[in-house]
């Protein structure tokens, strides 16, 4: 993914320059993904890119948080990405204006 978005940074009329994020990620292990949501701060500095600061969606033993259909589960998460998403959507609205 970290790829992807390397490559698609690349020229003056790269797509994702100046454009509204949120980072989630889910992992099986302690961490929640903070080693990729840190990886991914300078991509998103370099492109100018607007992320949202809060919510942080680290989701960490994630086996424990989706049902066996891959549905997430954990109503604390559920919040967290909720908010997550309305944060992006207003600033996503804020940066039309």
């Amino acid at each position: 993914m970290k790829n992807a978005i390397d490559w698609a940074s690349r020229g003056t009329d790269a797509p994702l320059m100046h454009k509204p994020v949120a980072l989630m990620g889910a992992t099986p292990g302690m961490w929640g993904t903070v080693r990729m949501q840190l990886a991914f701060k300078p991509v998103f500095q370099f492109l100018d890119m607007k992320q949202i600061a809060k919510p942080e969606v680290l989701v960490a033993q994630a086996p424990s948080k989706f049902d066996e259909q891959g549905n997430l589960t954990d109503e604390k998460v559920k919040e967290l990405a909720h908010r997550a998403l309305e944060a992006l959507r207003d600033l996503t609205l804020q940066l039309r204006k």
